[in-house]
C-alpha cells in the first residue's frame, strides 16, 4: 500500500488579516505526533505581539507613539530598531520607490507583515524542518508566504499567483521547495504604495526570493516604480517574479 502524506492546516487571524499555517507530515512523522497546536499558538502569539507594537491603527503601539513624538530612543526595542534599519535601507536601495513614510509620518506597514512572517518562520517553523518533525511547512499571510521543506525530502510546494482582477483565478503556477513569495498591488494595501509617477503602470507585482523581507521590498518598489523602470531595476538586481501591467499583460522576470 502506498503511504501518503498528511496535510494539517491551521487558520489564524492576526494584524486584521487571514493567515494560514500548513504542515505536511509523512506517516512516520504523524505517528510521532509533534505538538502542532502549540507551535501554531506560538506563531499566533508572535504575530499578535508584532501587531501590538507596529500597528498604525493602535494608538499605544510603538509606531503610533513614535509618530506622535512620544517614543524615547531608549524605548526602541530590538525589533523596532531592526525594522527601522530595514526600511531605511530599502528606501535607499530602491531610490525612494519603497517609501517608509505615509502622509509625512514614519509608517513601516509595507514591511512589517513580511518581516514578521520571516522571523516567525525562522524561530518556530525552521526547527521542525531541521529536526525532520515535519516534511514541509508554509506560513501564508494574506498572499505573502514563506515556504520550506526538510533537506532530505523531494517534496515541492505548488504555488498559484492570483489574477489581480479576480483572485479566484490563478494566472501562474510555480513549484518551490524553499523560499518566499510576496505580492503587491494598488488594491487592498495599495494605499501604502505611492507611485513615483502620476499612477503606476503595474496592476500587480509578485517577487520570488530567499527572503520574504527582500521579496516584500521589491514587490512594493515594483508597483511604485512602474513597469519599465522596474524591469530595468530587476535586471540589475537579478529579481525574479511576475508582473501584471495596467493592460493585464504578464511579464515574467
Amino acid at each position: 500500500m502506498i503511504k501518503t502524506n498528511t496535510i494539517k492546516t491551521y487558520n489564524l487571524t492576526a494584524m486584521a488579516l487571514p493567515f494560514v499555517l500548513t504542515f505536511v507530515l509523512s506517516p512516520e512523522q504523524l505517528e510521532q505526533t509533534p505538538d502542532l497546536n502549540a507551535v501554531t499558538d506560538q506563531v499566533h502569539a508572535y504575530l499578535d505581539q508584532i501587531d501590538q507594537d507596529f500597528s498604525t491603527f493602535k494608538p499605544t503601539s510603538l509606531v503610533s507613539r513614535y509618530q506622535r513624538g512620544e517614543l524615547a530612543e531608549n524605548e526602541f526595542t530590538e525589533q523596532f530598531k531592526d525594522i527601522m534599519t530595514y526600511t531605511t535601507r530599502a528606501e535607499d536601495m530602491t531610490d525612494g520607490a519603497f517609501n517608509p513614510y505615509f502622509a509625512g509620518k514614519y509608517d513601516p506597514t509595507g514591511m512589517v507583515k513580511g518581516w514578521a512572517i520571516e522571523h516567525a518562520f525562522e524561530a518556530y517553523l525552521e526547527p521542525l524542518l531541521r529536526t525532520e518533525q515535519v516534511t514541509a511547512v508554509v506560513l501564508n499571510g494574506a498572499g505573502d508566504m514563506k515556504v520550506g521543506v526538510m533537506e532530505s525530502s523531494d517534496f515541492e510546494w505548488n504555488i498559484g499567483i492570483a489574477d489581480p482582477t479576480d483572485n479566484t483565478k490563478m494566472i501562474y503556477q510555480l513549484d518551490i521547495q524553499n523560499g518566499a513569495i510576496a505580492t503587491s498591488g494598488m488594491g487592498d494595501d495599495g494605499q501604502h504604495i505611492q507611485p513615483l509617477g502620476l499612477e503606476s503602470s503595474l496592476k500587480q507585482a509578485t517577487i520570488i526570493s530567499d527572503s520574504l523581507i527582500d521579496a516584500d521590498i521589491l514587490a512594493v518598489a515594483a508597483v511604485a516604480m512602474g513597469r519599465d523602470r522596474f524591469i530595468a531595476y530587476a535586471d540589475e538586481y537579478d529579481a525574479n517574479g511576475l508582473l501584471v501591467d495596467d493592460q493585464l499583460a504578464e511579464i515574467e522576470l
